[in-house]
């Protein structure tokens, strides 16, 4: 095996691959919820029951969070 094919295995750059694109997806998703639930889209978003309110803040909270862990272990694994 010569030096230049003693690279990273692919499994383990396709994983940091499928990470980035779990978190892109996530912050997108985010985004799209909450441009709904402030000005001029928020009219309908405060037009809902408080129930309602709560459940879709609620699944905002989730992607954050599981935002946050993502981007977390991220930099634990960059790490020196």
């Amino acid at each position: 095996m010569s030096s230049s094919a003693k690279s990273v295995p692919p499994p383990v750059r396709q994983f940091s691959m499928d990470v980035m694109d779990r978190e892109v997806r996530i912050a997108l998703q985010l985004e799209a919820l909450l441009q709904h639930a402030y000005g001029v889209g928020g009219e309908s978003f405060r037009a809902l029951s408080d129930e309602l309110q709560d459940s879709y803040l609620w699944a905002c909270a989730d992607l954050a969070e599981e935002l946050s862990d993502l981007l977390q272990m991220g930099t634990k694994r960059h790490r020196p």
